[in-house]
């Protein structure tokens, strides 16, 4: 006797979802799944375009102008271009506004490499000949060949046969110079929901692009960020492919800040190579230079003028061209005046004063600067190297959260910057006490450390009685306290009270603390009464 096989349970869940469907779709007249299609506008100074804004009235869909453009690209591969067509740079314009006017910034990036793959300005002229014959042909044979829905765009295909309009160049320009921007790391955004006032952006190693309606911020990145974005030989390419159609002033900020010397040189020749204004505005103000002229520098627009001219003026007119690179910074970096003071390598040199009278300048007038963690480093080093005045190292340390305390320490210590010390171990965020207490072993380790203790405490001395001073309460005992028993740990009760002997405005401040502290230090070192009675005398009259 055979038994049928279990029927399958029917369950609640699929005809109440069939259920769902067929009432919707009976009384709302609605599907389940529903096409949505993104109407854009053109935005920026493109609208204002009368080359563009046919292309965008003739799509108001924004599906219509991808496809358009990605058919232009595909024709555009088949053929060889010295320049992109008329079609596919209008075309394009239209894609990169429309991606950007929607956030997505990724899609604009793939929109622009596909435009710039389309032509090549350095291919062979007799290829292209050879190829346009070929063409022409084709184009003979399938005259009297229509396509159905072909003559919508009848216009277009005339249209490419035509050498690019003026404004068609200034577009080409645009897309290119935009595409070699984000070609490393940066942040874009529109300019009507921008966080940032275009003014701000203008003192950024950025710009603000009105066609786009954009605004971007170059970013610099780290070794490990590097291999994510071009190298400098794979821009080095692109500039002297597409050099000619590219924006030098942009292209130099984005190789200062990527710090590529060699494609900066690149860039810099092509400016003055390829415009006789710049060139003029060169000559014309190493002119005044040499003659003892009174100038003024070029615009912070005119970052290609800057850079070529600023290894001469910063040996000739040293003063005014460190003050002029203060002001332009971060457009002009630190990274640019080692490169113009010491050459494309930007080898580092301790013993140049023009770049320690730089960065000095630039860490006291530019405030953004004190966060670049190189900068604070190489100032540092030349500040001992060239034996900077010690005022301008006590007014830097007033800012401690910009610079590494342990290494500034190590740094005073070697060269005997009691005072810098001293203000180092008030500002530490771990405690004075704590800070002291290493500063005071590591004297210890001197050959004669009296002297080095006893300056230390002074400084300590004269920071608490100004502090008595301001508001009439001294410091807090705990800190006082701290600050005992880091001198008595180091080096000695004995010690400790001769050097303090030496300073009694600070014993008097908390009596009763130190001895407390010393009488601490006895008991831990099982000494109760082993005491000089110089030491004991010098202690009583603290009382």
């Amino acid at each position: 006797m055979t038994t049928a096989a279990p029927k399958r349970p029917r369950t609640a869940s699929d005809t109440k979802q069939q259920l769902i469907e067929r009432t919707v779709a009976k009384q709302m007249g609605v599907c389940a799944v529903s096409h949505v299609q993104i109407k854009w506008t053109l935005g920026g100074t493109m609208r204002e375009s009368a080359d563009l804004a046919a292309v965008a009235a003739a799509r108001p869909v924004f599906a219509s102008v991808q496809a358009d453009f990605e058919q232009a690209v595909a024709a555009a591969a088949t053929q060889l271009h010295l320049w992109p067509p008329a079609t596919l740079t209008r075309l394009a314009s239209c894609a990169t506004n429309g991606h950007l006017g929607h956030g997505d910034l990724e899609a604009a990036r793939r929109c622009l490499e596909a435009f710039v793959g389309s032509f090549d300005p350095t291919i062979d002229m007799a290829l292209i000949q050879k190829r346009k014959q070929i063409d022409l042909i084709k184009k003979t044979q399938l005259k009297a060949v229509q396509l159905a829905g072909s003559h919508g765009h009848k216009e277009e295909e005339e249209e490419d046969l035509l050498p690019l309009t003026r404004n068609d160049w200034t577009l080409v320009r645009l897309l290119v110079s935009f595409y070699f921007v984000l070609l490393g790391p940066v942040y874009v955004e529109t300019l009507s929901h921008g966080s940032m006032k275009n003014d701000e952006y203008a003192t950024l190693c950025g710009g603000v692009i009105p066609e786009l309606d954009v605004q971007y911020r170059l970013i610099p990145l780290d070794a490990t960020q590097s291999s994510d974005y071009y190298s400098e030989a794979q821009v080095q390419v692109f500039l002297a492919t597409y050099g000619n159609y590219i924006n030098l002033d942009w292209a130099a900020m984005v190789c200062s800040v990527r710090q590529f010397p060699q494609a900066l040189s690149d860039v810099l020749n092509l400016a003055i190579s390829s415009s006789e204004s710049i060139a003029a505005d060169c000559e014309d103000m190493l002119h005044q230079v040499a003659e003892g002229i009174p100038f003024e520098f070029p615009p912070p627009s005119a970052v290609c003028v800057c850079l070529h001219l600023l290894h001469v003026l910063l040996k000739t007119t040293k003063q005014a061209a460190v003050d002029w690179c203060v002001l332009m910074y971060p457009r002009v970096s630190p990274w640019n005046v080692q490169w113009a003071l010491f050459g494309a390598s930007v080898d580092f040199d301790q013993t140049n004063s023009t770049y320690l009278s730089y960065l000095t300048a630039l860490l006291q007038k530019a405030p953004a600067s004190r966060g670049d963690a190189s900068i604070i480093t190489h100032w540092l080093h030349m500040h001992f190297a060239q034996h900077q005045a010690e005022d301008v190292l006590l007014a830097f340390l007033q800012y401690p959260s910009v610079y590494m305390h342990p290494d500034v320490s190590a740094l005073c210590f070697k060269h005997g910057r009691w005072s810098c010390l001293v203000q180092i171990v008030l500002h530490a965020s771990d405690g004075p006490a704590s800070s002291l207490s290493a500063i005071f072993h590591a004297m210890m380790q001197l050959d004669n450390p009296g002297r080095p203790l006893q300056y230390i405490l002074e400084e300590v001395e004269a920071y608490m009685q100004q502090d008595t001073a301001l508001d009439g309460v001294s410091k807090d005992d705990r800190v006082y306290v701290g600050i005992l028993h880091a001198l008595f740990d180091a080096c000695g009760p004995q010690l400790g009270l001769r050097l303090l002997d030496t300073c009694p405005t600070l014993i008097k401040l908390a009596p009763r603390q130190l001895y407390a502290a010393v009488v601490h230090m006895q008991s831990l070192q099982h000494a109760y009464v082993f005491f000089s009675i110089t030491d004991a005398n010098s202690f009583v009259r603290c009382f």
